[in-house]
């Protein structure tokens, strides 16, 4: 490459790294439209990872799931092992109930960074929506060993274990939830969802008074 043509990309590449941060800027500041534009003209300068998965999450935050999915779609045919757009767009599938593909993308998600506690736990949430059970757990519990301390995880499987009828366990994992979090409201009404699938009235009543 001659050396005018290399200055020409990497002025490029600069003007287009530049434009990115600013639309990153717009967008902390839940400045949306202009965040959009700012994307759009860095991608224009140079298509990159970092521009389509930017302008993905842009979109997903107000709610565009399909323009989202897109834009990630594109950033992945830059950098298919990129676990973060993996699950950025399996978040958008499970927002649009296509639950299979967002389980797709969570479990690509998981293979590419295994520490992906986030990850993890939205592959149970879609596994157990589409009633694979032992697979969810496995993956809400993977969460849990990451992740020990986030009350939701726990929340989560207390809903797998409830809905495998496992009521003993769903008990537990509600209580790990409530230790972690005791004002948390849809912990207390899960565990009274349990306790009164088991016919336990006054526990589901003192628990649905705490909600």
């Amino acid at each position: 490459v001659e050396e005018s043509e290399w200055q020409r990309i990497t002025t490029e590449l600069s003007a287009a790294l530049e434009e990115a941060v600013v639309a990153e800027k717009f967008r902390a500041a839940k400045d949306y439209d202009r965040a959009i534009e700012s994307f759009r003209k860095s991608i224009a300068r140079h298509p990159s990872v970092r521009g389509y998965n930017g302008l993905g999450i842009t979109y997903y935050a107000l709610g565009r799931h399909e323009d989202a999915i897109q834009a990630y779609r594109q950033a992945l045919a830059l950098r298919p092992s990129d676990a973060a757009v993996h699950y950025n767009s399996g978040l958008a599938f499970q927002d649009l109930g296509r639950d299979e593909d967002a389980a797709r993308a969570f479990r690509e998600s998981v293979r590419l960074n295994p520490a992906n506690h986030a990850a993890s736990d939205a592959l149970g949430v879609s596994l157990g929506r589409l009633k694979q059970y032992p697979e969810a757990v496995a993956a809400a519990e993977a969460a849990i060993r990451l992740e020990p301390d986030d009350a939701s995880y726990r929340l989560h499987l207390c809903d797998l274990e409830l809905a495998m009828s496992k009521y003993q366990q769903a008990i537990a994992a509600c209580g790990e939830a409530l230790r972690l979090a005791p004002d948390m409201t849809a912990a207390h009404r899960m565990l009274g969802s349990v306790h009164l699938a088991l016919e336990q009235y006054d526990e589901a009543a003192g628990a649905y008074r705490r909600c």
